[in-house]
């Protein structure tokens, strides 16, 4: 698809939403109207492409039914900026990052979603390193400056980062007032949420119906929300299954990654009725995988495996992946945050809300069934 479609333009006056008094037709507007998320909207309408060409045109029509025009709506931003005494638009979106977002897929697709969604919408960019959240866990960590000037229009921030900078981010006299969405967020706040908990119910679900009854699970000691949440879903499929969660299931503790074959030898040996183990997340699934086959633990024969957000394969020697593991969509989770943020900035006043991901569960050759 060449995504060079122009978009479609309205001669009169441009027609409100119905029960919208004078509010200029929104991005969101159009988006309700179609059913969609506000992220294909804004491609189509600024011309980029993404697209499938039948939903182009089904927003484009809508866009001309409604009568959205984007330079009207730029200009009421900019009014709207002006009677409420905020400065002008900067026109960039400012997102915290770790400074390893290259080598980690997880946040490599995060990254990407947000960066496509923040062009489509026209703005720019500003990404701001910030640290391993484990690691400085407690660390004073100075806010940028670039977030203290108010130099950027709002900010999509991890939601480990929310106790200790939320409050801070409120209070900087150049940023006070302006949006934020979390990502990985907790229903308290503005923000993407996957559903942790029934990630953990999918996984173990998927352990118990293939006749797994003692599992082993990775744990740090730091127990914020979406751990918590999973273990939840944990229980929640101990309970369906008719299963005793306290028998079911047999903590390992990590905290530090270069230590998962010492933990793995450790709780083998301590439990070697244990058919199975649920990692903390993907990279540590890898660790587990190599640390049993250096242990001489057979995957999946002896010790099935279980992943946590579907971005790092254990490959076969045909470079399939055999790695079964829950699996949201991180890019999707990166285009839902910059939605979020641009509806308050793109209309005032607008409430703040959260959007949920849904959890799957991508079976492969790591998981079988119990033999016997």
């Amino acid at each position: 698809m060449s995504g060079e479609s122009t978009v479609a333009t309205v001669a009169s006056r441009p027609r409100r939403r119905k029960g919208a008094g004078d509010r200029p037709v929104s991005l969101r507007d159009v988006a309700q109207h179609c059913g969609l998320s506000v992220y294909p909207v804004s491609r189509v309408l600024s011309g980029q492409p993404g697209v499938a060409e039948e939903t182009a045109e089904r927003i484009r029509e809508a866009a001309a039914e409604l009568g959205y025009q984007s330079e009207i709506n730029a200009a009421a931003r900019r009014l709207a900026s002006r009677k409420s005494g905020r400065k002008e638009l900067n026109h960039v979106i400012g997102v915290f990052m770790p400074g390893h977002l290259g080598a980690v897929r997880f946040f490599s697709e995060l990254f990407r979603g947000v960066s496509e969604a923040v062009s489509a919408h026209g703005f720019g960019l500003l990404v701001l390193p910030t640290y391993d959240l484990e690691a400085h866990r407690g660390v004073s960590v100075e806010l940028p400056p670039a977030v203290l000037r108010g130099e950027v229009d709002g900010l999509i921030v991890h939601h480990a980062l929310e106790e200790e900078w939320g409050a801070r981010l409120r209070s900087a006299a150049g940023f006070g007032s302006y949006p934020i969405v979390y990502l990985d967020a907790t229903r308290d706040v503005p923000g993407v949420v996957f559903d942790h908990r029934e990630g953990g119910r999918l996984a173990l679900g998927h352990l118990l119906e293939q006749g797994h009854r003692r599992v082993l699970y990775m744990r740090r000691s730091q127990g914020y929300h979406p751990r918590k949440a999973r273990l939840q879903g944990f229980r929640d499929a101990c309970k369906t299954a008719g299963v005793s969660p306290e028998e079911c299931l047999l903590p390992v503790s990590i905290e530090r990654d270069d230590l998962v074959e010492d933990a793995l030898r450790k709780a083998v040996a301590e439990h070697p009725e244990a058919t199975a183990l649920m990692a903390i997340n993907d990279p540590n699934a890898l660790a587990a995988c190599y640390a049993f086959e250096r242990l001489g633990v057979s995957i999946p024969d002896r010790m099935s495996v279980v992943g946590w957000d579907d971005t790092e394969p254990w490959p076969d020697a045909t470079g399939e992946n055999r790695l079964t593991s829950v699996d949201f969509d991180q890019a999707g989770m990166g285009r839902e945050a910059v939605g979020l943020l641009m509806e308050p900035i793109e209309t005032p006043g607008a409430k703040p809300r959260t959007v949920d991901m849904p959890a799957r569960l991508a079976v492969r050759q790591s998981t079988r069934r119990v033999a016997g």
